[in-house]
């Protein structure tokens, strides 16, 4: 860790002792009459010498002094940093989840957490594609006829024989059973044996998004599936999301907040991240909770495959290209309230 306030002390003493050699120099240079035998020169020389090594005295002094109150506050915030990472450990450790009448907790407990977002997000996509009659992209329609094969689960479950016969029912159906029947797809996709298949559509659909640029209609998608999450389960999520907001807030004001956000996001799973994403643009997240997302860099590790926002394309930059642009719509979305 670099330390510029006790770096500028340093160069203050260095300077001060080559002052004070020029000083010597300059005494010796126009009084060089050899050692004196006079103890009243000793005491003139004493008095000049003293002038000048005062100076440098006392900046030893205080660079002692603000190397003490560095470390002090070093270690103080190293301090804090940790019992905020134990707080965060314990809600990821306590955290449970319940399916079939199983509970689960812990890592365990997230990675069922994101399996029900990331089928609740597909639900979301393949809904509305369906609804609004789009059309199949090319690249899936040249793979074992899979434009009416992907959706036989969803055709039985709805007792229909293909797209467009799906397409007129939903049409059809009172909008007040909208979110009934999201969650019913939901269902299908969370139990389906080829949930791949689920993802590989839905990367396909967002690819198009993207290109068109309809971030609007993703961050919808988005932001009802962290509504559903927090609803479910906040009383366990909320501790999770509050605790991670005070800690990122506090390190943000310390002298090294990059080295212990590195820390920290060194901590956080794929799933952790999936469903930290989710709750970011959820209508309990705020600006300054997106804006300290950003500022640390919290979504550097996510896995673009586990979650296809961004289409086919898996790449780094491009994935955190998608998520700002998602956080674009929040921002313009929040203000706009």
């Amino acid at each position: 860790m670099k330390r510029p306030q006790i770096d500028i002390i340093k160069y203050a003493l260095i300077a001060t002792a080559i002052f004070t050699l020029i000083l010597i120099l300059v005494y010796v240079y126009r009084f060089h009459h050899g050692l004196s035998y006079n103890h009243n020169d000793f005491a003139d020389f004493g008095s000049y010498l003293g002038s000048t090594t005062g100076l440098l005295a006392f900046i030893g002094v205080l660079y002692t002094i603000k190397d003490s109150q560095i470390n002090r506050q070093i270690d103080n915030e190293r301090s804090t940093f940790y019992n905020l990472l134990g707080l965060y450990q314990h809600q990821v450790d306590t955290n449970k989840y319940t399916e079939h009448q199983i509970e689960k907790t812990g890592i365990e407990a997230f990675k069922a957490y994101a399996h029900e977002a990331r089928s609740l997000f597909y639900a979301y996509v393949i809904y509305h594609f369906i609804k609004d009659g789009e059309k199949f992209p090319s690249e899936l329609t040249q793979v074992s006829k899979l434009d009416e094969q992907a959706f036989l689960e969803i055709y039985t479950k709805f007792g229909v024989h293909s797209t467009t016969e799906l397409n007129v029912l939903l049409k059809s159906r009172d909008p007040k059973y909208y979110y009934d029947t999201i969650y019913e797809i939901k269902g299908i996709i969370m139990s389906s044996k080829i949930h791949e298949m689920y993802r590989i559509i839905v990367a396909s659909i967002c690819n198009r998004i993207c290109i068109e640029k309809r971030y609007q209609q993703l961050y919808k998608f988005i932001r009802n599936v962290g509504d559903y999450l927090y609803g479910q389960y906040g009383q366990y999520l909320g501790q999770y999301h509050r605790n991670i907001y005070y800690l990122l807030d506090s390190i943000q004001n310390f002298k090294y907040p990059n080295d212990y956000s590195k820390i920290f996001r060194a901590q956080l799973s794929s799933d952790e991240l999936t469903v930290i994403l989710f709750n970011s643009m959820s209508s309990q997240s705020t600006l300054k909770t997106i804006s300290l997302l950003k500022k640390f860099d919290i979504f550097n590790n996510i896995i673009a495959l586990e979650l296809p926002i961004s289409g086919y394309d898996t790449e780094k930059e491009i994935v955190i290209q998608t998520i700002n642009s998602l956080f674009h719509e929040f921002i313009a979305d929040s203000t706009n309230k």
